[in-house]
């Protein structure tokens, strides 16, 4: 029985990982690193951080482009709105680069 072959491939905005050439998501990680609990630990921070993030992200793109959206169509935008998204969008980053670090990590 063949070993699986793991690779971890530094791409724009973050890592790719796979496994015999399939990429792998973060649900398959959690799932891979099961059996080691460090691995595990810091997979599932990370898998916690992403699902943050990920609303972040929505919330921060709404509030953003709903208000775009209304300038654009002559209404008058609530910029205060647009600035809390730009706000999310400076909370997201740092948590963004926290999931990349851990798994990562977890990997390693």
């Amino acid at each position: 029985m063949h070993s699986p072959t793991n690779e971890v491939k530094k791409v724009f905005g973050g890592y790719k990982y796979s496994q015999n050439g399939e990429n792998l998501r973060m649900g398959e990680l959690v799932k891979i690193m099961e059996p080691n609990p460090q691995a595990f630990e810091l997979i599932k921070k990370a898998q916690s951080n992403n699902t943050i993030t990920y609303i972040l992200v929505i919330t921060s793109g709404g509030l953003i482009g709903w208000q775009t959206g209304t300038n654009s169509a002559g209404g008058d935008a609530n910029w205060t709105l647009a600035g809390i998204g730009a706000g999310l969008i400076a909370i997201g980053i740092p948590i963004s680069l926290s999931v990349d670090k851990k798994k990562k990590q977890a990997v390693e």
